[in-house]
């Protein structure tokens, strides 16, 4: 199939009909760009366009892909080919469009999933309010931390001081999915009695909470703080509107598409960031779990917008 003698073809019986690429794009709902698009070779009409754009220029969806009226007379072999080719075009076209849909629903679907998922595993850190964790020194001088049945894990950071004691931090969480069933009372070991001075619990926005040993003069252990997320965010829209603008300026450059979809990447990471923490940024303490929810939904997001905006760009332009 040539695409010049079909988009010559078309302007042909475009002009017969009286009509300009506008009106002819308006009964099709399309842009007149794309119409131009067709008429000059650089496109082609899609699926959906090569029927109702037959039915208006009064020809059949064979002829069109042809780049001629087929005369009654013609041989049998010939009108043969042009329908085999004919039909091989609207198939694989036809293939093409069910993939990208196919292919789209998927990575949809996937980062839907990844965000249910997080947030379903999610960890809300317990107050000391809430009486996640009681610690107790057993007979052998081990130190260890009962949680009550509605915790659905911990993380226990030990820190070394320089004068050889330890420092320990211990955060009690649960999780949505954790929520749905008791877990029991389980029993974490902390350190021993020679060597673990201070045990912490960092309950979340209160401040931490000396559950073992004696208060020292800074009042608590640094622990991760949240707004680290903030920061993150801050700079993902800072670069995404810088590469945004970049992009605007110099689109009209061969490298103009490329800063497009670069911006698109810091964009896509602020979206999944604000979607895989909300709700959770006053309690959000496990870095390491929800940076590779954020990690994995941006690439899951940004594969289907660039998906999605192919297929834009070849509907456009068909």
């Amino acid at each position: 199939m040539n695409t010049e003698k079909t988009g010559s073809f078309i302007a042909k019986l475009r002009k017969e009909k009286g009509w300009t690429q506008a009106q002819l794009a308006e009964q099709l709902h399309i842009s007149d760009k794309a119409v131009s698009r067709w008429e000059t070779g650089r496109g082609f009409p899609d699926i959906g366009s090569l029927e109702e754009l037959s039915g208006k220029l009064d020809v059949s969806v064979a002829e069109l892909l042809h780049g001629e009226k087929i005369p009654e007379t013609l041989p049998a072999e010939e009108v043969k080919e042009i329908t085999d080719s004919s039909y091989r075009l609207v198939k694989e076209l036809f293939s093409r469009q069910q993939i990208r849909n196919l292919l789209l629903s998927f990575l949809t679907a996937a980062v839907l999933l990844t965000a249910l998922l997080v947030h379903l595993n999610a960890p809300r850190f317990l107050s000391a309010a809430e009486a996640p964790a009681e610690v107790s020194v057993l007979e052998n001088g081990q130190i260890i931390a009962v949680l009550s049945e509605n915790v659905s894990g911990c993380d226990v950071e030990t820190i070394h001081t320089e004068d050889g004691k330890e420092i320990v931090s211990l955060g009690c969480y649960k999780t949505l999915l954790g929520s749905l069933h008791k877990n029991g009372r389980q029993i974490v070991l902390l350190g021993e009695k020679g060597k673990t001075s201070e045990v912490w619990l960092y309950p979340g926005k209160e401040g931490d909470v000396l559950l073992y040993g004696e208060a020292p003069v800074s009042g608590g252990i640094e622990t991760l703080p949240r707004l680290i997320y903030n920061y993150w965010i801050l700079l993902s829209v800072i670069a995404a509107l810088v590469l945004g603008v970049l992009a605007f300026v110099l689109r009209r450059q061969h490298y103009g598409p490329l800063l497009l979809k670069l911006a698109l990447l810091p964009l896509c990471f602020t979206v999944s960031a604000l979607v895989l923490l909300a709700g959770s940024s006053a309690s959000v303490y496990d870095a390491a779990y929800y940076f590779s929810g954020m990690l994995l939904m941006t690439v899951l997001l940004y594969a289907a917008l660039l998906l999605l905006l192919d297929m834009l760009r070849k509907k456009r332009s068909a």
